[in-house]
């Protein structure tokens, strides 16, 4: 018997490019009042369903019915006129138009002032006359969102929605898409790899693995460790977390920044007389939700933007080195790789060659089969998904291109590792490898910044970390001397309301 909750439904759904299956006669069904969960790590297959429910891929298997008859949407935009809403992990939003441009897109009978409260309801307050080019991820997605949920949808399709959510904006999102659920009856189905994102809030969990459907429960009746396991197998490696640095050693100076002020692109001051100073194999956290100036801070420290005042400077170990610190010691690891020199019509090796030319040369000319070697090494060690070497990363998907950045920048012979936001997009098993890596890094001297909206990730890696927040940093203490609580209350401004000192 047909259950007359189900409103979109995919009935052995099989998507074939080439030789590779990438979903293999999986069925998914979306109820109304509910949120069900695709979950898998990078590449199972998750994206490439939602594609098929939503009529931009059109399958090779298996039908795709809304409200109980089949529908063959042409498109996305067939799927939208009945009311079925993709929002994906890359964003849909038009750079050059402005904050209101981007809206009227979707609303063009609302005023400016219906916007902004729309905006809002559902996030902090944006200008509308801004330049979407110039917001940061963070508050993108979250207009991505708003433009979503202030539709008349019937259902919505999210591909990673929170990839570039801090916790607290996490939480409200699935509130608000758990109190749509029930207010209008919409029917949700996330796609994602990220574990919490399904035991909260959601009732449903379809688990995918090499395009296949390996566990399908209600999330009551399952628990973390069975649905680690269904994603990646039994593994003693997910068992355990990797080794945790030491504590920070009282070794010289790197890096030493000073009284820093940083012009944003949409404010006048994106970091406010910041200083702090990093040791020598020691990984300093800070951590912020987005828009509050850290990644401006990283740019700054990077050399991609001018300070206003204050200095970046080297430490004593690097002088006594005899070196400068410039940008070919500083690697850069960051949540944008196609804006931090990725190629994306470039070969996966020759991606890899960019930013090791001077590991891979020989005199002037390139030693190509250490490049290849090298190529080889990085791909089996962070699994990132390609047929060959030799394939461009416009073929693969956004966590291997990830992966891909992630693989040079950490394998780069430097004295400086700028990480922000190393993990997001990657699967948890990745994420181990990228955590491990950035701790051996530092265990042989790299003295690592790491930005990030992660608290369970800084509070992991970090040796001393501190919080931002409008453009202050937090006084910078060791991590036995923070607590959830009070990095909480420094990242959501909660310290200003109570009249506390930064510390």
């Amino acid at each position: 018997m047909q259950d007359s909750n189900i409103v979109l439904e995919g009935r052995g759904l099989s998507k074939r490019f080439g030789d590779l299956t990438a979903v293999d006669g999986v069925s998914v069904a979306v109820r109304r009042g509910q949120i069900a969960v695709l979950l898998g790590e990078n590449g199972a297959g998750k994206s490439t369903y939602i594609k098929m429910l939503n009529g931009t891929l059109k399958p090779n298997g298996g039908a795709v019915y809304f409200e109980g008859q089949e529908a063959k949407f042409g498109s996305a935009r067939h799927a939208v006129k009945r009311k079925i809403h993709t929002i994906y992990q890359n964003f849909a939003l038009i750079d050059l138009f402005t904050v209101e441009e981007n809206m009227r897109l979707t609303f063009p009978d609302k005023s400016a002032e219906e916007l902004e409260k729309m905006i809002e309801q559902y996030g902090k307050a944006v200008d509308l006359d801004e330049r979407v080019a110039l917001l940061p991820a963070g508050i993108k997605q979250r207009l991505e969102i708003t433009r979503a949920l202030g539709s008349d949808a019937k259902v919505l399709l999210l591909d990673e929605p929170t990839s570039v959510l801090a916790y607290e904006e996490r939480d409200r999102l699935f509130k608000d898409l758990a109190r749509l659920g029930q207010e209008r009856g919409l029917g949700i189905l996330i796609a994602t790899h990220k574990l919490q994102d399904v035991m909260d809030y959601c009732q449903e969990v379809v688990v995918l693995k090499g395009g296949r459907l390996v566990l399908e429960k209600p999330v009551r009746d399952t628990n973390l460790k069975e649905l680690t396991v269904a994603m990646f197998g039994a593994s003693e490696e997910l068992e355990k977390a990797p080794v945790e640095a030491g504590p920070p050693s009282e070794s010289e100076v790197v890096l030493e920044v000073r009284n820093l002020s940083v012009r944003g692109d949409n404010v006048p001051m994106a970091v406010k007389d910041v200083s702090f100073s990093i040791h020598k194999g020691e990984i300093l956290g800070v951590i912020a939700i987005a828009g509050n100036g850290q990644l401006e801070l990283a740019d700054a420290v990077y050399g991609l933007r001018k300070p206003l005042k204050g200095e970046v400077a080297p430490g004593l170990a690097i002088l006594k080195a005899g070196r400068k610190l410039r940008m070919g010691r500083v690697a850069f690891a960051s949540d944008d790789p196609v804006q931090m020199g990725l190629a994306i019509d470039l070969s996966v090796r020759d991606n890899f060659g960019v930013s090791l030319l001077d590991q891979m040369s020989k005199g002037s000319l390139v030693d190509w089969k250490a490049l290849e070697e090298f190529s080889k090494r990085a791909i089996d060690k962070f699994e990132i998904k390609c047929y060959t070497q030799e394939e461009s990363l416009r073929e693969l998907s956004g966590g291997n291109i990830q992966k891909v950045l992630v693989a040079r920048e950490l394998s780069r012979d430097v004295d400086v590792l700028i990480a922000v936001h190393p993990a997001r997009g990657l699967d948890l098993h990745t994420t181990y490898l990228v955590y491990k890596n950035i701790l051996e890094m530092a265990r042989r001297g790299v003295s690592v910044l790491l930005i990030s909206e992660d608290v369970d990730e800084a509070l992991y890696l970090s040796d001393r970390l501190g919080a931002m927040y409008e453009g202050e940093l937090s006084e910078v203490k060791a991590k036995p001397l923070w607590t959830r609580e009070a990095l909480g209350s420094f990242m959501t401004g909660a310290h200003v309301m109570r009249g506390e000192a930064k510390a």
